[in-house]
């Protein structure tokens, strides 16, 4: 999740006032031109709500006003004198704080509107010629296009690394988004922004990455560059799967890696090329091993679970031996909705539990998941229906137990043991008794006094020079 500012139009700001939503903590800027019109540095208190503090060490500026506290909902407003950086741009500034630190700094820029004094014709949309090449068909050895100089300043370009994805100027809003990228001004909410740093070929002001709903809708020359993009990163990634799938043995990581390729693709579920095929269809289509039930089980694991699920919610040609739970809108209670993964490799399954809230956007489902009170991890799952429905999730850590007491049993140090404090009743001993001899064949199970455990720990905390009291409560 990350702060996202309102893309503000002209009138936003023709009474004098910029208003954004406030997601994060960060340090914010505003300036207008060469001046710093506001600068703060935006937290939740105590109370867990909004505030807004003076940047230490920074000279005096205004404050960005707060105008929402309400959880969810946190809205900020910077006043816009007027006749600051006439002509030039408002330029807004987002430091992460707190888990995004190392996240680059979002950067927004938008045109202030001129002086009446500034010649009005020197603003004006003219139009400007663009020699454009021709390809062979239309018999032409080439043709000068007329383009209005509004959409010649307003460039959309594909990112490298993940074609379905856009990467358009700062300086827009929703409704020029939305026309530039379907040519209908009135498709403000067929998109969602992508918090991503542009990458190194973008072109100079291209801040913003979206991600469409809908591709078949982009205008053609949006779509056809995508389907190139698509096209050739297909070549190169079937390459390389199939060089993974002809090696003699295939590790734990290995596995994971071909796994990932195949769900990026799977992701592209919902784009097709120009005979109708999605993208994923064709990379399966191109790798057997992965389309056929009992090889890819057998090459890839446990691992190869993602992807079963993934073929046989998205895949239009291929079918897999996976039961999916998550066919309604909204999921069941125990449904499974991914995987996490631990640094050895290994995983676990991770559960969606209870429906936290429902919204008709990505950034207002992050929005309310991310100012709910925190007790469980939290997952953000899109809807057949085009709604974003944030659920609480629970790993099935017992699995991932039950996986380290195996590879536990293989070393040659003795049988695997359990300990227990000795505060654990005698029904549930026995049931985790009753457990273990039908998972984990052979663990030993050590009961030790709760205090023993305590001053353990107490002890290790000190030879580690580890705070007394850790975050998590007492282990």
């Amino acid at each position: 999740m990350r702060e996202e500012a309102r893309s503000p139009r002209l009138e936003d700001w023709q009474g004098g006032v910029l208003s954004l939503r406030v997601m994060d903590p960060g340090r914010l800027v505003v300036e207008a031109g060469d001046e710093v019109i506001a600068a703060g540095d935006l937290n939740w208190g105590e109370d867990e709500r909004l505030r807004v503090d003076p940047i230490k060490g920074y000279p005096p500026t205004p404050l960005p006003r707060v105008v929402s506290r309400e959880p969810g909902r946190e809205e900020v407003e910077v006043d816009v004198p007027e006749g600051s950086g006439a002509g030039a741009m408002l330029t807004l500034t987002y430091e992460w704080g707190w888990h995004h630190q190392d996240t680059p700094a979002l950067e927004r820029t938008w045109r202030l509107p001129p002086m009446e004094d500034i010649p009005p014709e020197w603003l004006e949309n003219e139009l400007v010629e663009l020699e454009r090449e021709d390809t062979a068909e239309n018999g032409e050895d080439g043709a000068l296009a007329l383009l209005s100089a509004q959409e010649a300043s307003f460039p959309a370009q594909v990112d490298p690394a993940r074609p379905e994805l856009l990467w358009v100027p700062g300086y827009a809003s929703r409704e020029e988004i939305a026309s530039r990228l379907f040519g209908d001004a009135a498709a403000a909410g067929a998109f969602d922004i992508e918090p991503r740093a542009p990458p190194s070929s973008a072109e100079e002001g291209l801040q913003v990455c979206v991600r469409v709903r809908h591709p078949q809708a982009l205008v053609p020359e949006l779509l056809a560059a995508m389907r190139r993009a698509l096209d050739a990163q297909l070549e190169a990634d079937v390459a390389w799967s199939r060089s993974q799938l002809s090696a003699a043995s295939l590790d734990r990581a290995g596995a994971a890696a071909l796994v990932e390729r195949g769900l990026r693709w799977a992701q592209r579920s919902d784009i097709v090329d120009g005979a109708g095929q999605s993208y994923f269809d064709r990379y399966l289509q191109a790798l057997e091993p992965l389309r056929d039930d009992s090889q890819r089980g057998h090459i890839l694991g446990e691992a190869a679970e993602p992807l079963q699920k993934a073929i046989a919610l998205r895949s239009k040609r291929f079918n897999a031996s996976y039961s999916a739970t998550d066919g309604s809108p909204v999921l069941t209670p125990g449904s499974v909705v991914g995987r996490f993964y631990f640094e050895d490799g290994s995983s676990v399954q991770v559960r969606a539990l209870l429906l936290l809230t429902e919204e008709t956007s990505l950034e207002r489902a992050e929005l309310r998941v991310r100012n709910l009170p925190r007790s469980t991890p939290r997952v953000i799952i899109p809807g057949k229906d085009g709604h974003w429905r944030g659920y609480s999730a629970e790993a099935n850590q017992l699995q991932h137990l039950l996986e380290q007491l195996a590879d536990a049993a293989k070393a040659p140090r003795g049988k695997p043991f359990l300990v227990i404090t000795d505060k654990l009743s005698g029904p549930t001993k026995e049931k985790l008794a009753e457990f273990l001899s039908r998972n984990a064949r052979g663990t030993q199970l050590i009961e030790v006094e709760e205090a023993q455990i305590l001053e353990q720990t107490k002890q290790l905390r000190a030879a580690l020079k580890l705070p007394e009291d850790l975050p998590g409560g007492v282990p």
